[in-house]
């Protein structure tokens, strides 16, 4: 008992006496007016604090971008394009970069509608220096017909193309001269007419022209009067013959294409793609004769020599799509018509394309993308489904230039998920229209070292509780303090009144980027460069004013670290080999402002950095900076609360606690003064 009676002591909330209530205590009109106004404020500002706790905002963050191993400092590139008038033969891929290597891991599967696959080739590259890496490649290459249907699989060849370099011919032409008019009557006469287009300037068609003759003479004498396969020529040059080449798409010399007699305006015509001598040749084109005799099916694509590579195929497009693993340096793809064996008419070479899908990183899941806002889950893949077209006869390079930007999507902790990553970029594109140029589809790319992160923000629990006591805590508290005012006014009035100080019947109312280049120079000497070494220790690097020792206190350690990312880094040279030093990097401006907000902020300019050396016999040994001022600011502050709102939230702390235990414990109270009147009247046991 002694124990209660002293925890009765400490009671915040000591209530009256029964029997003094009625003499201590009155209800009145203005009590009871403020009594329902507090409590429709109540309750309407707990609905707006409840809704603001079932809010969920999401916030963002600028960071710099940064590697914790060499393997980070790749990303991938994926890809899709479709050339509706390029035949993929000779179509090639070629993937450079600012950083001199070449080791790039490529799988393709792109697709040329109108690119002949045999002539596709792979090839790796960069913007400062060398192309002696080469691309690891895994090429999937799939003919299409002018509608874009699947033909099937293209083989490249596995061996280089062969020549007969020694071939002659004295007797008679007994191919036959083809022209666009001459051409229809000879097309539906013979079952099966092999053409080769040529143009006389090409080196390629020259050292053909004397195979395509005697092959010719060949089949006439093993099958003499035979008029059911005959070899045609036509002259691309001549103006009697044009049109028949632009009909028939001949972008490349020499073509060989077959023609049968029962085409029609819809029919593919296959292409020769084999071996360029006489026993080749003739041994592939008895293949057909064979077809017409019913002797063998009836196929367009055909492999003579049993290697397992198509010496025909038709289709005058091809589907490429794939993806490679380039260096975090701006880079390009480039892709155009390459061929050992052919030589080009850019005039009609068209690279007309529609980027069917360009991305970078790692493919996303269908739950990474449902995390994804929907802004950010666009710029993935800003090109998709983008149409290019080039005019006709009119040499076109087309130009895309993206800029890729990483960004991390944080889900929220109730989902139990790891962060999403992923790269959107922006992309702008141009034509370039010159006569002379090479047909060009050019894709620039530029990874900026930067992350954007997302994540989720919602009110804390405890942050909703201390406003719930603060709005019922702060509402009682007013309405008490405005009762207390409004009760003493009436008291005065009414006094005065009884003092005659008031008339009996009156009433009362209330109302950019660049290089440095470090290498031997001198008006007097000549140099040996195999021996030329330019190893080099970069003591320090940096951009922007020095900063004063006030400044590096102020600067947050990562950016800090930034300033000078490659201080007293040490690159050496590879003795008697010409070794050229190139480092590239991406600068960004910080502005970092003081706690107190009363100073200037602190401007630096940190930066990252990639590193390579390139080895290359007559190269110059050379140090060569490449710098880019990236055009954005990064912004970072102190967020302190301030004091008037520390007080206020202590105020409404403890005045809320305090009004909220006095509503319950004068539940309590009467809840203990029934159950006592219940008892005394015998309702209780």
């Amino acid at each position: 008992m002694s124990v209660l009676q002293s925890l009765k002591s400490v009671d915040f909330y000591r209530k009256l006496k029964k029997d003094l209530q009625q003499e201590l205590t009155e209800a009145s009109l203005p009590g009871a007016t403020l009594s329902v106004v507090a409590t429709v404020v109540m309750l309407g500002l707990f609905i707006a604090e409840f809704n603001n706790y079932m809010t969920v905002s999401s916030e963002s963050k600028v960071v710099l971008d940064h590697f914790d191993s060499l393997t980070d400092d790749t990303l991938q590139v994926n890809f899709n394009v479709t050339f509706p008038h390029l035949k993929c033969d000779y179509a090639s891929v070629d993937a450079t970069n600012f950083m001199g290597t070449h080791t790039l891991q490529v799988n393709f599967n792109v697709t040329f509608p109108h690119l002949k696959c045999d002539y596709a080739s792979v090839d790796a590259t960069n913007f400062m220096g060398t192309h002696d890496a080469g691309l690891s490649a895994r090429v999937s290459k799939i003919r299409l017909d002018k509608h874009g249907a699947q033909l099937g699989k293209h083989e490249d060849r596995t061996k280089p193309l062969q020549h007969a370099t020694e071939e002659t011919h004295d007797g008679p032409e007994t191919s036959i001269q083809l022209t666009a008019d001459s051409f229809e009557a000879h097309h539906h006469k013979h079952d099966i007419m092999v053409v080769n287009f040529y143009a006389p300037w090409c080196h390629w068609c020259k050292k053909l022209e004397p195979v395509w003759e005697k092959t010719a003479a060949t089949l006439n004498q093993k099958y003499p009067g035979d008029e059911r396969l005959k070899l045609g020529k036509v002259d691309c040059t001549a103006h009697a013959s044009e049109s028949l080449c632009i009909k028939n798409r001949v972008d490349a010399f020499p073509t060989i294409l077959v023609f049968r007699k029962d085409d029609t305006g819809n029919s593919l015509h296959e292409s020769y793609h084999g071996e360029r001598s006489v026993p080749a040749i003739t041994a592939w084109s008895e293949n057909f004769l064979a077809q017409v005799k019913n002797q063998v099916p009836k196929t367009r694509v055909v492999d003579s020599d049993k290697d397992g590579v198509a010496d025909s195929h038709h289709g005058v497009g091809c589907m490429v799509s794939g993806l490679l693993h380039v260096q975090r340096a701006p880079g390009m793809l480039v892709m155009q018509a390459v061929s050992d064996g052919h030589e080009f008419n850019w005039e009609t070479m068209d690279v007309s394309h529609t980027v069917n899908h360009l991305s970078f990183g790692p493919f996303l899941s269908e739950s990474a993308w449902t995390v994804l806002p929907p802004h950010i889950a666009a710029a993935v893949g800003t090109l998709d489904d983008h149409k290019f077209s080039s005019d006709q006869h009119i040499p076109t390079t087309h130009e895309h230039y993206v800029k890729v930007v990483r960004h991390e999507v944080t889900p929220p902790a109730r989902w139990r998920a790891d962060p999403v990553i992923s790269y959107g970029y922006v992309a702008h594109s141009n034509n370039i229209q010159k006569v002379g140029e090479v047909p060009t589809l050019r894709l620039n790319y530029d990874i900026l070292p930067i992350v954007v992160q997302f994540s989720e923000k919602k009110q804390a629990f405890y942050h909703f509780i201390t406003n719930l006591c603060a709005i019922i805590g702060g509402v009682f508290t007013v309405a008490g303090i405005v009762a207390s005012v409004v009760d003493k006014g009436l008291a005065t009035l009414k006094k005065k009144q009884e003092l005659g100080k008031l008339g009996r019947g009156d009433m009362c109312n209330f109302g950019g980027g660049g290089m440095l280049v470090m290498q031997a120079v001198s008006d007097g000497h000549e140099f040996n460069w195999e021996t030329m070494d330019v190893s080099h220790t970069v003591n320090h690097l940096s951009f922007g004013p020095f900063l004063s020792e006030r400044a590096w206190t102020v600067l947050p350690p990562h950016i800090a670290a930034a300033v000078g990312s490659l201080d007293d880094h040490q690159f050496s040279s590879d003795q008697h080999i010409p070794t050229t030093h190139e480092h590239y990097v991406k600068v960004v401006r910080h502005e970092v402002t003081p706690t107190s907000g009363k100073k200037d902020p602190i401007v630096s300019y940190g930066y990252v950095s990639h590193s390579n050396n390139i080895q290359k016999v007559g190269e110059v040994p050379t140090l060569r900076l490449n710098y880019d001022i990236l055009p954005i600011i990064v912004q970072y502050s102190a967020k302190k609360q301030a004091f008037y709102h520390f007080i206020t939230n202590l105020c409404a702390i403890i005045g809320g606690v305090f009004t909220v235990a006095g509503i319950a414990a004068s539940l309590v109270d009467k809840g203990m003064a029934s159950l006592r009147k219940k008892q005394e009247l015998g309702k209780l046991g």
